[in-house]
């Protein structure tokens, strides 16, 4: 029912407790596409591991949206979880998000909230501060909302295939706020709906792409 799609690029660290964590799920029925981004550690012997439950391919170094794109193609289910390789989904994940997915096939995309590995950050527990998490379950996400602190992680979120395929996928040429830009074309297209649940951990290192300011600014103001 789910592709599982893993871009990783040097993060044999914590790519096994990824792994692990998504092979803890409650929900039985996916795959697992890991797409090795020309990683130079030892993210293949991490891989190698799991290699009858992963389905792996290397690619040379073209960023986090080529390596998501190149999974998806390759995907073959009718919904896409995209998964970062450093975090962790917690076991209620996949089941949550299907479920209200299997009922409402409608929508472009259904999403959830997440927490941070390791406690709270930001002066919150969560990564949507729970006020505006309940108020988003409870209407329609709207685009306003979108440009809000950048909530759509896709971690946390469920995607039909035809419409990731329809809107074209990743833009290439973003490293950091490609989930912004995504959410901003499956929004202006198909319903998005949103769950009032934590499904995923986000973990805070000092290799977080994320964490370049500079171009994050840069690619917010393109997006």
């Amino acid at each position: 029912s789910i592709s599982v799609v893993i871009a990783t690029y040097n993060r044999g660290e914590y790519l096994g407790a990824t792994l692990d964590s998504i092979f803890a799920q409650t929900f039985p029925d996916f795959e697992v596409i890991v797409v090795d981004d020309g990683s130079t550690d030892h993210t293949r012997g991490i891989v190698d591991a799991y290699r009858s439950r992963v389905r792996y391919f290397y690619q040379n170094n073209r960023g986090p949206s080529a390596a998501r794109n190149f999974g998806v193609r390759h995907a073959s289910a009718d919904w896409i979880s995209i998964q970062d390789s450093d975090d962790l989904c917690l076991p209620n994940h996949l089941d949550d998000l299907y479920g209200y997915a299997s009922v409402h096939p409608e929508v472009g995309m259904v999403f959830a909230n997440g927490g941070y590995l390791g406690g709270p950050a930001h002066n919150r527990e969560t990564i949507i501060p729970q006020a505006k998490s309940r108020l988003l379950a409870e209407r329609r996400v709207r685009l306003d909302d979108i440009f809000d602190k950048s909530i759509v992680r896709l971690q946390a979120g469920l995607i039909a295939k035809k419409c990731y395929d329809a809107v074209g996928g990743h833009n290439e040429g973003l490293w950091i706020c490609m989930d912004l830009d995504l959410a901003f074309r499956l929004w202006a297209r198909y319903p998005i709906a949103y769950l009032d649940k934590v499904v995923f951990s986000y973990r805070k290192h000092a290799a977080n792409i994320s964490s370049d300011q500079e171009r994050r600014l840069l690619e917010n103001i393109r997006v």
